[in-house]
């Protein structure tokens, strides 16, 4: 009997050319912001203030000016990525605007159409003002990669260069980990490095892990993604004598059941292209800790 603890699931084999390409997001309605939610708060002191998604499955960004193009594209990496339940503005921005990206992911069986990742942008000052709605964002198709009995669900999309894998969690934190970006020639640059050959990484502290590969990285790319899911206990089955119809539970039981332990779990993903492949080929699993 294989040890929980070793429990690796494989997801299939998917190729790039299968997997949806992100597009440039259309134009955000106030219907959508609200409907996307987040809040503005002000510290206990009234010196500082944050923006939070109202909901917990929900991320929030700081975005610098370079990268909100490449965010509503799908493309954005590095501290882009560096996802969390709230942006803190402190007195120093008040005449500064800072632009804060939310992103949470869609998945509505009941609609007929792909799980999606949407993403809205807002402007915030601190710490009096009222948080603005640029209408601007994306909503990109997923498709899923891997599932597990336990509740991991890894879902993918291409933009640019790049492959983006990412999975729901939940708990205090979650990271990721990506390869270094290989050498590309740029128009300014005939030999330009991406990045200096440290390995991209960051902590999670909200309800997305994500990360990316590279398509085009010689020798292929991989990624790691931790996480946790909810670990919901399951109701003991009744004894022979049990009654029909069990007692109603009391507020002590009911309080039990809903103090759920998170599951850790890793996504290892890796992106290759062997000499029998036509194209890169993405392949994926997830352990259970």
């Amino acid at each position: 009997m294989t040890s929980p603890a070793l429990a690796l699931l494989l997801g299939a084999p998917v190729a790039l050319s299968m997997l949806p390409a992100a597009a440039r997001g259309p134009t955000v309605s106030p219907a959508d912001v609200r409907a996307l939610g987040v809040r503005h708060e002000k510290s206990s002191s009234g010196e500082y203030s944050y923006v939070r998604p109202r909901s917990p499955e929900a991320c929030v960004v700081s975005l610098e000016d370079g990268d909100v193009e490449p965010w509503i594209a799908g493309d954005a990496l590095g501290s882009a990525r560096w996802l969390t339940n709230e942006v803190g503005l402190s007195p120093r921005t008040t005449d500064a605007r800072t632009t804060v990206g939310l992103e949470r992911i869609v998945v509505d069986p009941t609609a007929g159409v792909a799980p999606r990742l949407e993403r809205a942008l807002f402007a915030a000052r601190s710490p009096d003002a009222k948080l603005e709605p640029l209408l601007r964002g994306a909503s990109i198709p997923l498709v899923e990669v891997a599932r597990t009995p336990d509740g991991v669900v890894v879902y993918a999309y291409r933009a640019g260069k790049h492959v983006h894998v990412l999975a729901p969690t939940t708990g205090p934190i979650a990271s990721f980990q990506s390869s270094p970006e290989p050498p590309r020639r740029t128009p300014s640059r005939e030999d330009s490095a991406a990045d200096d050959g440290t390995l991209p990484s960051g902590s999670v502290t909200c309800g997305i892990v994500a990360a990316w590969l590279s398509w085009d990285a010689p020798g292929g790319a991989a990624a790691q993604l931790t996480g946790a899911v909810q670990d919901e206990s399951k109701e003991p089955a009744p004894s022979s004598g049990a009654a029909l119809t069990p007692a109603p539970p009391s507020g002590a039981a009911v309080a039990s059941r809903m103090k759920q332990t998170p599951r850790p779990y890793v996504v290892h993903a890796s992106l290759s292209k062997t000499s029998r492949d036509v194209e890169p080929v993405l392949a994926v699993s997830v352990r259970m800790l």
